[in-house]
């Protein structure tokens, strides 16, 4: 069953409506003294979400500029850090960096005068999306700044014990990347993420068959051969990273659909505490836990109830209720006619939605 995209939307794998640019940028910290970045954001107007992006071991921000213009393009200031480049790099001060780094660049930004003024809505979800040992420093960075409630990790190398205890605490929205054909952080290291990631809202997990280690890096950063080719690897990251974002930073959840997609090479599964649901003519999903049943709500008019869970915005006249069992994965797909849908999962409701 293919769920559909407001037909209003363009894919998030497409360019986004910005044009970008790019400048160099450092702030001085009372702790750490002068940090050195890269920020990427529209090149004009203002009020962008704030999203960091950290490279992985040996690398620096020019590795990901074709990624963070494409996150860019779609309305965000995408800040690089530019410490931890070398082959010792410290994982908590790459935390501790990063944490200063968005705090300095959201100074500036709410700074009459400054170069960036007004560049960033330091009122919106911070944001942070890293790249193999990048992703491992995800879990110390959200303990260190707990403005940061939109994670993704992509192919997130394993980190220690610690760092693992402050990912468990962490209690926004994450999303793990991995490729089925990376030899260098396997699949399997990648999914211990998402099995430790107890105390978050939305959890969620992506594979992409036939990708590799080096998939959300520049194309000409050279990788293994792996089946899927790199512009599709690429492709792919820009994809899965752009609808979180959308979704989670400005509730746009009908992205979900995009994960979802089974013309693409991608095996999701999900873990929420707050469901989620999309639709489109003929049907529903519903991203919940492994095991429980979803009961979807239909009704011709939107209403407002209000129940134990929550206010259902269904109407109760001629309502019907269907039981959706999601598989262990903790998706569930069915068939649903036209109307205004909601969903109770795990004791949670989800929005309700329009099916055409």
């Amino acid at each position: 069953m293919l769920l559909m995209l407001s037909a209003a939307w363009a894919a998030s794998d497409d360019p986004g409506p910005h044009a970008v640019a790019t400048r160099s940028f450092d702030v001085v910290t009372p702790t750490r003294g002068r940090l050195l970045g890269v920020l990427t954001a529209p090149s004009s107007g203002g009020g962008y979400p704030l999203v960091a992006l950290l490279h992985g071991w040996t690398g620096d921000p020019s590795g990901h500029e074709e990624l963070a213009e494409h996150i860019a393009s779609w309305g965000y200031a995408v800040m690089l850090p530019g410490t931890n480049t070398g082959l010792l790099p410290d994982v908590d001060d790459y935390a501790g960096d990063t944490a200063a780094m968005m705090v300095g660049v959201a100074d500036l930004s709410d700074t009459p005068g400054s170069a960036i003024e007004g560049l960033v809505d330091t009122a919106a979800p911070w944001s942070a999306v890293g790249h193999s040992m990048g992703g491992g420093t995800l879990g110390p960075l959200t303990d260190l700044e707990p403005r940061i409630r939109v994670i993704v990790g992509m192919e997130a190398a394993a980190s220690t014990p610690q760092h693992e205890a402050m990912f468990r605490a962490y209690d926004g929205a994450s999303l793990m990347i991995a490729g089925s054909d990376d030899v260098v952080v396997p699949a399997r290291v990648v999914h211990d993420w998402f099995e430790i990631g107890d105390a978050t809202r939305r959890n969620l997990y992506v594979e992409i068959a036939g990708s590799g280690h080096l998939a959300p890096n520049d194309l000409d950063i050279p990788d293994l051969p792996t089946p899927l080719p790199r512009t599709e690897q690429l492709r792919l990251h820009e994809r899965l990273v752009v609808a979180f974002l959308q979704a989670e930073v400005r509730g746009e959840e009908d992205r979900y659909a995009e994960l979802l997609d089974p013309t693409e090479p991608l095996t999701v599964e999900a873990d929420c505490a707050e469901p989620v649901l999309v639709g489109g003519a003929g049907g529903v999903a519903v991203l919940g836990r492994a095991g429980d049943t979803a009961r979807v709500g239909l009704s011709a008019a939107p209403g407002a109830v209000p129940t134990p869970w929550g206010v259902v915005a269904l109407d109760p006249a001629g309502a019907s209720v269907t039981p959706l069992p999601l598989g262990p994965d903790g998706v569930g797909v069915g068939p649903m006619g036209a109307g205004f849908a909601q969903a109770l999962a795990g004791g949670a409701l989800t929005r309700s939605i329009e099916i055409p």
